[in-house]
């Protein structure tokens, strides 16, 4: 059973005096440690025995002496300190309680108690020394049978060690003989392992002179599965939509980033999964001179997807405008004429890729001055953002 050693004065004073006397007397303790997450106030170790002291000022305490014992027992049982010695200060301890104390293996000193073993300390080290410990239960024939032990279990740990030591070297040798014999049974596997791997690493290099590599920069790197990217050739990046400074949208397994520059004209990356990547992969593999025109279907099967939403989504709104014009007029009043790629690319130039009122750069519109769609002279046109836009159409200035 453990033993904890529990002392008076104030707080850390008493805890000074409880270090003090077992440093005096030859002892190395330990000031607040941390053990299985309990934090005591001094801890000591004397020939393989722990022991544990607390310190407390007892005359405030809330806690009555019985139920300190009972929570220190209970603590040792974690702790598993083998002495326990409580110093209890302001409280005057019962036979009572000495008994409960004793019959948990703990032990109590009192203030007096303290005192006198600093007194006599100083002059009769050796002697206070065996005192305490006499006090503590820690005799000499207990630390003897206690040090044989120790030296019991080292030689034994010794021989489990040397035994170990050679049923690992064993094992080695063994394993090194089995590893040797599969070296050679597979040296031609292993040859052809290697020959593909040296190809696959062209095939990759392959990809990255022509803008494929994995993904490794920005915020949207590894998310959803995108871990490679294409950065599109210049000649290319014109097809895919340019109408905004930062463009991102999702088709199946791509992710489309597109970034508009009117001093460095259009630059597009295309993420892509690992699924998509193997394909590029494999035609590097195996027949590396068609990756430029392979690169191009990718992207022009892309540009499809966008012009097919965009013819879509401009169906739907002139349906809603015809409608709208034959409610509200009789009759639809004017036909919309689709602008083509370069009259936008040249109304666009033309203004500065900014709102002519503010001088906005995002969100920008082509705006018939005489509201005509079917008039796309370009005198007629006029750059103006989302907002400006609506103001104009609402006759609000």
């Amino acid at each position: 059973m453990g033993w904890f050693l529990m002392v008076s004065r104030k707080g850390t004073l008493l805890e000074k005096e409880v270090l003090r006397l077992f440093k005096l007397v030859g002892f190395e303790p330990e000031h607040s440690k941390k053990i299985e997450g309990y934090e005591v106030d001094v801890f000591l170790e004397y020939k393989g025995f722990k022991i544990i002291v607390e310190c407390k000022q007892y005359e405030k305490s809330s806690l009555s002496v019985r139920n300190l014992i009972h929570q220190w027992e209970s603590k040792n049982k974690i702790l598993k300190a083998d002495r326990v010695l409580l110093v209890l200060v302001g409280s005057e301890i019962t036979h009572k309680e000495r008994s409960l104390a004793e019959n948990y293996g703990i032990k109590i000193w009192n203030e007096e108690k303290l005192d006198t073993f600093l007194d006599k300390a100083i002059e009769h080290k050796d002697k206070i020394r065996a005192e305490i410990l006499e006090d503590l239960g820690i005799r000499s024939e207990e630390v003897k049978a206690r040090e044989e032990e120790r030296e019991k279990e080292r030689k034994k740990e010794l021989k489990r060690s040397d035994r170990e030591y050679e049923e690992r070297r064993l094992e080695s040798q063994k394993l090194a003989i089995e590893k040797e014999k599969i070296r050679k049974e597979t040296k031609k596997e292993r040859e052809e392992e290697k020959e593909k791997k040296r190809k696959i690493e062209e095939a990759e290099e392959l990809l990255e002179e022509h803008g494929i590599k994995r993904y490794t920069n920005g915020s949207l790197a590894g998310i959803e599965g995108f871990t490679y990217q294409l950065e599109v050739p210049s000649e290319l990046a014109n097809r895919l939509p340019i109408n905004k400074k930062k463009f991102l949208h999702h088709i199946e397994d791509i992710l489309i980033l597109t970034a508009k520059n009117s001093y460095s004209g259009v630059h597009a990356s295309i993420l892509m999964s690992e699924k998509r990547y193997e394909l590029f992969l494999n035609v590097a593999l195996k027949n590396p001179k068609i990756i430029d025109d392979e690169i191009e279907n990718f992207v022009e099967k892309i540009a499809i997807v966008f012009e097919k939403e965009k013819i879509a989504e401009r169906e739907k709104k002139y349906a809603l405008k015809e409608k709208a014009e034959r409610e509200y007029y009789g009759a639809i009043k004017t036909k919309r004429q689709t602008l083509d790629f370069d009259t936008k690319e040249t109304i666009f130039s033309k203004f500065n890729y900014k709102c002519a009122i503010c001088n906005a750069t995002q969100g920008l519109h082509i705006h018939h001055k005489d509201e005509n769609p079917s008039n796309n002279q370009i005198d007629n046109l006029l750059v103006l953002c989302s907002v400006c836009h609506k103001k104009v159409h609402m006759k609000v200035r």
